[in-house]
């Protein structure tokens, strides 16, 4: 491969990891506002919630560390 077929590959990439990480703040959101609608005593559905977002941070975080 070429060099700029690389900097195409990580151009690619980038755009692609920025798009994960704007979706999975958009996931964060919507789960925050699925807690509120049903509630701050559904205790069970909250902590399945926090463990998704959890999740998701985890995976946004990974995300950015890989791009450094």
């Amino acid at each position: 491969m070429t060099l700029t077929s690389f900097h195409c590959q990580s151009q690619i990439l980038s755009e692609q990891q920025n798009g994960l990480s704007h979706l999975t703040k958009i996931l964060q959101k919507a789960l925050k506002d699925v807690d509120i609608i049903l509630g701050a005593n559904k205790n069970s559905a909250q902590s399945d919630h926090e463990a998704i977002n959890n999740l998701l941070s985890s995976t946004n975080n990974n995300l950015r560390a890989s791009t450094l």
